[in-house]
Parts: structure tokens; sequence; C-alpha cells
């Protein structure tokens, strides 16, 4: 919040329901932050995975011009 007057106090803060952690988590928003992740991960190995191919064929045109 931009305007002071329209913040939470700290002890408002303190009382919120995710702080106190008396809200019942969202299915929904589990299931596909789940799978979002999984994709993100999947994503992050193959492209790992495509860099270390090409380092290899590197390292192999270096040595072989030796």
């Amino acid at each position: 919040m931009v305007d002071p007057e329209a913040r939470l106090t700290p002890d408002a803060i303190l009382q919120h329901p995710w702080i106190v952690g008396n809200v019942a988590p969202n299915k929904e928003f589990s299931d596909s932050y789940t799978k979002n992740l999984k994709e993100f991960n999947a994503r992050r190995k193959l492209k790992k995975a495509g860099n270390m191919v090409m380092a290899a064929n590197r390292f192999k045109n270096i040595v072989k011009k030796k």
C-alpha cells in the first residue's frame, strides 16, 4: 500500500490468516503450482543436458585441433 493510513498495523499483520496459518490451501492453485514447477524443472534439466552436449563437442573440437 502506498498510502500509510491504509496499511495494516503490525498487530493486524500478526493476526492475518496467512501468518497465523488458518487458511485452507487452495487445491487448484496447489495443483497448478506443482505442475508448473515440474515443467520448469524438466525444461531446466533438458537445457542443462543440451549445454553439456555443446560443451563436449567444443572440447572434442579443441582436442582434435591439437
